[in-house]
């Protein structure tokens, strides 16, 4: 009596649908079973709206939409969205539940809401937060490359240790030193030792 969808360590950059540009979840009359766990979703266009409202730039539900009881969504990472909400809910059946995610939209770029549709705001509930996950791609993380834009996590990210059980929300854990060049003192002997 049910479909499913399993999405679970993935980056979903950059993509643009009508609804969902990141991911479309879309339930029957029977339902359909949300396992949507540790993802990195952002930089991602709906192009369809309704009622001024883009339809989901992250994830789109739509339909009956119930979530596994282990799972649903859960340490993801669903930001910076060029255009629609981070997770827009068409229909009241389309219900997933919501655990330890950061869901944050640039009002600089795109203006929507994190939650639109019959999605309420989630922020401060089940572990949810709303803030910059302050990804090592920022703040060209629409680049799709190459090189692809690094989904890392900065050390001063607030999904680092955010996630279930202190778990790290996305893909991929902090990362020391992404984007910086490190610098040491050395002398010249030791640094003609490294070249021979």
């Amino acid at each position: 009596p049910f479909s499913g969808a399993l999405v679970r360590g993935t980056e979903v950059v950059a993509n643009e649908a009508f609804a969902g540009g990141g991911i479309a979840v879309t339930g029957t009359s029977r339902a359909s079973l949300v396992d949507i766990v540790s993802n990195t979703i952002v930089a991602n266009e709906a192009t369809g709206e309704r009622g001024g409202n883009p339809l989901g730039g992250g994830i789109h539900f739509d339909g009956q939409v119930v979530s596994d009881p282990a799972g649903g969504l859960l340490n993801n990472i669903i930001a910076l969205q060029i255009a629609g909400a981070g997770i827009y809910c068409d229909g009241i059946g389309a219900s997933p539940t919501i655990r330890y995610c950061c869901v944050y939209n640039d009002d600089a770029t795109n203006a929507a809401e994190e939650y639109s549709g019959n999605c309420t705001d989630r922020s401060g509930i089940s572990g949810n937060i709303r803030a910059n996950p302050l990804l090592c791609c920022e703040p060209a993380c629409d680049n799709v490359g190459p090189p692809p834009p690094d989904m890392a996590l900065t050390v001063a990210s607030p999904c680092v240790g955010a996630g279930e059980g202190g778990a790290d929300m996305g893909a991929h854990a902090a990362k020391v030193g992404c984007g910086v060049i490190s610098i040491e003192s050395s002398s010249w002997g030791a640094i003609k030792s490294r070249y021979r």
